[in-house]
């Protein structure tokens, strides 16, 4: 398996589980009231001895299961253990900090989780592995509300036609613009997505919508019947 996709794979049963059946993307919510503790009160690994790979996978479902029990120090305490552990497995340690990003921002510790997701991010190349990590934390970034840092990821992604996901990035971007109130971008950002995309009509709708919000109302109606008049998918 394909470095990028293997880290796809992880990250999408990150955002899939514990619903496993489910198709619908959902991050795990946020800790409950009266939960203490928090991934940075967890120290700095040091070196440790090498685990054995049936120890690494062990801490690596540990770690899963207390993720999606809401129980996020002992997450990250068991991946402190296993990243100071498998510091030469590099696919593992691209795990680590996907799930530990994804840790950080659950605690709405948003400085800690770009540092990490940057960390994971330079592991690639510029190409379509790297856009499909970019891809997967602009989801995890927009999910969780955190729109400029949204648009930031999706800055990143190299502009390569043959990037399947790209019209996807391009909307969750376009969404963010309108969520900070960036309308004039939210447009612009829009309206490179291709006519036979199929996120084309939530585009145009988005684009209507700003429209609307910057008192264009003729443009605005336009759009929308533009998407009323829409053929409903087979």
């Amino acid at each position: 398996m394909k470095r990028g996709s293997s880290i796809a794979v992880f990250a999408m049963g990150l955002w899939l589980a514990p619903a496993w059946a489910d198709e619908s993307v959902n991050l795990p919510p946020p800790p409950a009231p009266g939960v203490t503790g928090s991934p940075e009160s967890v120290s700095q690994p040091e070196t440790a001895p090498a685990l054995s790979p049936a120890t690494v996978a062990a801490l690596k479902k540990e770690s899963y299961y207390h993720f999606f029990l809401e129980d996020y120090l002992t997450a990250a305490t068991r991946l402190k253990l296993l990243e100071a552990s498998v510091q030469h497995d590099e696919e593992t340690l691209n795990h680590v900090r996907l799930l530990r990003g994804s840790l950080y921002v659950a605690w709405g510790m948003h400085r800690p989780a770009t540092d990490i997701f940057d960390q994971l991010v330079s592991a690639f190349p510029p190409g379509q592995d790297r856009n499909q990590v970019l891809l997967l934390i602009e989801r995890l970034q927009y999910s969780r509300a955190l729109y400029q840092a949204a648009v930031s990821t999706y800055e990143r992604l190299t502009r390569d036609p043959a990037f399947a996901s790209m019209d996807h990035a391009t909307y969750l971007a376009g969404m963010s613009h309108y969520a900070l109130g960036n309308f004039e971008n939210a447009l612009s950002v829009m309206t490179t997505i291709p006519t036979s995309s199929g996120y084309a009509p939530f585009a145009k709708l988005t684009s209507a919508k700003s429209h609307n919000q910057l008192a264009d109302v003729d443009k605005a109606t336009i759009l929308l019947k533009e998407v009323g008049n829409l053929e409903a998918p087979q």
